[in-house]
């Protein structure tokens, strides 16, 4: 399905599905609106149009055209875009490529994009987490203004599940990113997070993280999950606040989740456990912020610190939560001002209870 419009596209109830090259390609100046349709098992070069359920597809000779055989979704618009009850799976390049003003997706699913045999990837090893146009990814958006996201599962992709870049503000709500480059099982944790058995075990580079978010705005995660990626659950890049509520990051290869803010970060009622197969992860890193309050958070079990705070010179406010058997520190803030309430639980780490 093709379609370049003047004015705005409205696509309802397809099934644009086992195609060649793509399920659909939607050029719009206006607004583009996608509600209940599929665009799964693209790529039909490769000569394997039943690729159900694969976690990896055996894509053959997919990507041939340039790496461009097995796009579900292209969305190019300078208009609002909007996406519902909608799904783009098991197409080998990547699910949706959505380009747009505001962007919001609802209810839908992109979810095991991988072609490990394509010879023009990149990372073709499975290794290397560089990306060129023929990686694999579940949901990619760039937005010239915000995103929002609500219960969307980007799970079981090779490079990214959700992948979002933003002007302004991204918000993720009641979604999911598990088992993004993952090859490995989930059994054998160690009793501080170490060789658990996580990822592929591909030196320090390693592949997979399961939601990438870049905005100019704020970020807020609740109610989301990324789990069990190869590397980070979550990396967040953010010029303003960052919330994170309600939600799990575990087992991951690296870490829990990265973030890097130009304004505050909070973090409420959240999980970040078993992450660092190799001893070198954390729980929840924090790269920059203004500064950093923890409320009722749970960090155990990770490969060095439950949370290591990579800024000096500001106040981590901690309120009650667990930070316990993990390789280094409950929580690393050296060089900050740590402030304790609500009686937080420091126990069995291999450095200590917390260093300031």
């Amino acid at each position: 399905m093709e379609a370049f419009s003047k004015d705005y596209v409205k696509v309802d109830t397809i099934n644009a599905n086992g195609n060649n090259t793509f399920g659909a390609y939607l050029n719009a100046p206006h607004a583009v609106t996608i509600s209940s349709s599929t665009f799964d098992q693209t790529g039909a070069a490769s000569g394997n149009k039943s690729w159900s359920k694969q976690k990896t597809p055996n894509c053959g000779q997919c990507g041939k055209d340039g790496g461009k055989d097995g796009r579900g979704l292209i969305v190019v618009s300078t208009g609002d875009v909007s996406i519902s009850d909608s799904e783009a799976n098991n197409d080998p390049v990547f699910g949706a490529d959505i380009a747009g003003g505001a962007v919001s997706v609802s209810t839908s699913q992109f979810n095991q994009m991988s072609c490990v045999n394509n010879g023009n990837k990149k990372n073709t090893n499975g290794c290397n987490n560089s990306y060129d146009d023929s990686g694999s990814y579940g949901l990619h958006i760039v937005s010239q203004s915000g995103i929002n996201l609500n219960t969307v599962t980007a799970s079981k992709n090779d490079l990214y599940g959700g992948w979002l870049e933003a002007t302004s503000t991204v918000n993720v709500v009641n979604s999911t990113f598990d088992n993004t480059g993952d090859t490995g099982s989930y059994s054998g944790f160690a009793s501080k997070g170490a060789n658990n058995g996580i990822g592929k075990d591909c030196g320090s580079s390693g592949h997979g993280i399961g939601l990438l978010a870049t905005s100019g705005g704020f970020v807020t995660l609740l109610n989301v999950q990324a789990n069990q990626n190869g590397l980070s659950g979550t990396d967040i890049t953010a010029t303003q606040d960052v919330y994170i509520i309600n939600s799990t990051f575990t087992q991951n290869g690296t870490n829990g989740a990265v973030v890097s803010s130009g304004g505050m970060v909070s973090v409420d009622t959240s999980t970040f456990n078993q992450n660092g197969y190799r001893q070198t992860g954390y729980g929840l890193r924090i790269n920059k912020a203004t500064a950093v309050a923890l409320s009722n958070v749970t960090a155990t079990k990770n490969g060095t610190d439950g949370v290591f705070v990579n800024v000096k010179g500001i106040t981590v406010t901690v309120t009650g939560g667990v930070f316990s058997n993990n390789g280094g520190y409950g929580i690393n803030a050296h060089g900050d001002v740590i402030s304790l309430s609500g009686a937080p639980v420091f126990s069995s780490n291999g450095r200590g209870r917390y260093l300031s």
